[in-house]
């Protein structure tokens, strides 16, 4: 990724298959604790990790991969989805907001 488009990605995506496409482009996976696929995943804490690897000038661009909103869609789980989407939107953009300010 960096030699190629001149900057360094990270992400954060705990199932196997993203996590792989995200390697076959050069993009490093950091490990986070509590980081599932599932609906109780620590969704802070994927956050945290990425802003840290920003703030410290690892990274040029960081992806988080949230899973649970669409395994809620795949349950056909309607009443979770509308539970997880602010849930799972809402505290995270906060913290990304935060490490822009």
């Amino acid at each position: 990724m960096e030699e190629q488009h001149g900057f360094k990605a990270c992400m954060v995506a705990p199932t196997k298959i993203i996590a792989g496409l995200g390697m076959t482009l050069g993009i490093d996976v950091l490990d986070v604790d509590g980081a599932t696929g599932s609906y109780n995943t620590a969704l802070h804490q994927k956050a945290r990790s990425i802003c840290d690897a920003m703030t410290n000038n690892i990274y040029d661009f960081g992806f988080l991969h949230v899973k649970a909103v669409d395994d809620c869609g795949h349950d056909r789980n309607i009443a979770l989805k509308v539970r997880c989407k602010p849930t799972s939107s809402v505290p995270t953009f906060g913290t990304v907001q935060i490490w822009r300010s």
